[in-house]
């Protein structure tokens, strides 16, 4: 590979890469649909996320530091965190995944680097904090036990031990021996003690 196959020097982060190659996937979806006669017909246009193919070289003076590196980029792979990356475009809102290095013989102090970064939206969160006395994200009041400082919380269709874990806090073990539901058969608009 000669200095003439590099695209440049991008960013990940602020990570350097020397990139080799950045593939970008603008896309769109048509939905079609019959009619009686002739063909098909188009109402509307749905955009794709972008999809970015990264190939490139990382490098760094030190083992430890590039040691350092491949592990902030495993660590922003597993847990999804929305990555910047800035090379002949700059993408914001970026998941990462397929993240592949490869130790050549020619290349003593890095590695051959490759990942998809696709673009995410992510939503607003809609926890409400139990202190506050507002209806929750299904509509349904929470209730206080005013002996006990207890909080409740009103089922739902699709409502889960470790969904209403993450909402208010408590362990999923806390959330099964408050309530004597198993977790597969939470009745819909049960009372469960969430705190």
């Amino acid at each position: 590979m000669t200095t003439l196959d590099f695209i440049g020097k991008s960013f990940l982060n602020g990570h350097g890469i020397v990139v080799t190659s950045e593939d970008s996937s603008l896309d769109v979806t048509i939905p079609q649909h019959r009619i009686e006669k002739g063909i098909k017909i188009a109402d509307h246009v749905e955009r794709e996320p972008i999809v970015v193919k990264i190939s490139g070289v990382l490098t760094r003076p030190t083992p430890a530091h590039l040691e350092g590196v491949v592990e902030a980029f495993y660590r922003w792979e597993e847990i999804g965190r929305l990555n910047t990356y800035e090379g002949r475009r700059i993408y914001k809102n970026m998941l990462m995944h397929g993240l592949r290095i490869n130790a050549t013989p020619k290349m003593l102090n890095g590695y051959e680097i490759s990942f998809t970064l696709e673009e995410m939206d992510v939503a607003d969160q809609s926890y409400i904090p139990p202190q506050a006395k507002s209806l929750s994200a299904s509509g349904q009041q929470q209730t206080k036990n005013q002996k006990t400082g207890a909080i409740y919380h009103t089922v739902k269709k699709g409502d889960t031990y470790w969904g209403l874990s993450k909402k208010y806090g408590a362990s999923i073990n806390q959330l099964r021996t408050w309530n004597s539901y198993p977790d597969t058969k939470i009745p819909v608009g049960a009372k469960l003690r969430v705190k």
